[in-house]
């Protein structure tokens, strides 16, 4: 990934300045500005995202602050980043995906505009989850498979260039293991032992061939789609759907928590945290689609 320069955060707001007879103005600084600068930002650290947002429309010495990289980092030390739900949905017809957030209040999604010198492939990519960003792998560029990888730094919604793959790969599997992404098929007929997977070092910012993946020899033959992890401990999942309700001609995207828990030993049960309508397209527009092509739980 390639570095970037971290922003200057302009902790203290302009002064006010009081009207007095005297011919010298006294400068007034109340509530957090008046605390150490440290100490101001430890604060402002573990005030929600949610509420840092409105913090940033109404203040300009806020928002330099909010979105600097340093902020985002002292956050991340002190524990405060918060899961938000980040969703790549295709509103059929408009050409393009976009990325959308949704607000854990109105539990409504948004969309997202996103800061970008080079926008990523529009289908077929794989997507893998890292600290507090996405990286998009792959995909389909003019109909051919692209060896482009970016990342997308959900802290303040900007991709950034990332060291390309050694091969072109479309529709990969791809998964994070110990700091490191492995990418696995993807090729098309240009596949075989020695390239059919590669792995990133997120240290040294490199890509190398693995040479054999061990006890997946037989399916290196095979162009695989999808690979994840099977865990029976409680962790809660998202699902999707399209539902047109009763009388309207509407369509609309329903969302569920659900909750899973392990009973008797081996039992795997469910419990619905909440559910209901997200997204709803326009009855005068003239979309006719809904597609979810990724969802993830990211802590920015």
């Amino acid at each position: 990934m390639k570095s970037r320069s971290p922003a200057v955060c302009q902790l203290r707001a302009t002064p006010s300045h009081c009207k007095t007879k005297k011919k010298n103005k006294k400068t007034k600084m109340c509530g957090l500005w008046s605390l150490p600068e440290e100490v101001a930002m430890k604060c402002l650290a573990q005030v929600s995202r949610v509420d840092l947002a409105a913090l940033a429309m109404a203040s300009k010495a806020h928002r330099s602050l909010i979105v600097s990289p340093d902020f985002q980092l002292l956050r991340f030390q002190m524990g405060c980043l918060e899961p938000n739900l980040y969703v790549w949905l295709h509103v059929l017809p408009e050409p393009t995906p976009r990325w959308f957030i949704l607000n854990p209040v109105h539990r409504r999604l948004r969309p997202i505009h996103l800061k970008s010198c080079k926008a990523p492939p529009e289908s077929s990519s794989s997507f893998v989850l890292m600290s507090f960003g996405v990286f998009n792998i792959g995909g389909l560029v003019n109909g051919k498979p692209t060896s482009d990888v970016s990342f997308l730094d959900c802290s303040n919604h900007t991709w950034h260039s990332v060291t390309l793959m050694k091969m072109a790969r479309a529709s990969a599997s791809a998964h994070s293991i110990n700091r490191k992404i492995y990418v696995l098929g993807g090729c098309g007929d240009d596949a075989d032992s020695s390239n059919w997977a590669e792995v990133f070092d997120l240290e040294t910012e490199t890509w190398e061939f693995l040479s054999e993946v061990k006890g997946l020899e037989e399916l290196s033959e095979y162009d695989i789609s999808k690979l994840c992890r099977k865990c029976v401990k409680k962790k809660n999942i998202v699902v999707f759907w399209n539902s047109r309700s009763l009388g309207s001609e509407s369509l609309e995207l329903w969302s569920a928590e659900i909750s899973l828990e392990v009973r008797d030993g081996h039992e795997l049960w469910g419990k619905i945290e909440w559910s209901g309508s997200v997204f709803k397209l326009d009855p005068h527009s003239h979309s006719y689609g809904i597609k979810v092509l990724y969802a993830e739980s990211i802590c920015a």
